[in-house]
């Protein structure tokens, strides 16, 4: 068991410490199955919001009242 030398992260300092080693293989299909089917899924429903923005910017492009926003940015 190989333990590393404590490292600095965001949230504090971490030592690691290597447990067990497996060989590299490819999984049976039938193991990954659901976590493949949820990530296919999950894809194509971003794909379908990012088309639905799309359309729906083209309709209507926002518009940026300049007036508004001089008011804001003058205050600071």
């Amino acid at each position: 068991d190989a333990v590393s030398d404590p490292i600095r992260m965001e949230d504090g300092w971490h030592i690691i410490k290597l447990q067990d080693t497996k060989p590299a293989g490819t999984a049976p299909l039938a193991d990954i199955k659901p976590a493949l089917v949820e990530r296919l899924r999950q894809a194509k429903a971003q794909q379908l919001r990012q088309a639905y923005l799309g359309q729906l910017l083209q309709k209507d492009p926002p518009a940026i009242n300049e007036l508004a926003l001089a008011k804001i940015t003058l205050k600071k």
